[in-house]
């Protein structure tokens, strides 16, 4: 397995926050969502982070110091790490394939 990441915290944005063209893809949130930091934009693409599968992989996994997962194929997609700063909370994004 490859992963790949700079290890930069990226801060988390809200709907309100992402450029128009990008809300579409995230019509599925209600309101009240719309104004939780849950977004981030990692590679020119935006993932949401709480709709991300949680990983629960051994010690001895790669993945396993990463907290969740958005696939983008069987073989691939991006790894989140999310990390607190000062009461906030950043996200590590990287790429896996396998």
């Amino acid at each position: 397995m490859i992963i790949t990441t700079n290890n930069r915290a990226r801060q988390l944005i809200s709907f309100n926050d992402l450029p128009v063209h990008a809300q579409s893809d995230f019509d599925y949130l209600d309101e009240d969502a719309k104004f939780d930091y849950r977004i981030v934009e990692y590679k020119e693409h935006f993932y949401d982070v709480f709709d991300a599968m949680r990983l629960d992989v051994s010690p001895d996994n790669p993945m396993s110091r990463f907290d969740a997962c958005a696939p983008d194929s069987y073989f691939s997609g991006v790894l989140f790490k999310l990390v607190s700063n000062h009461g906030e909370y950043d996200v590590i994004c990287a790429t896996y394939i396998s």
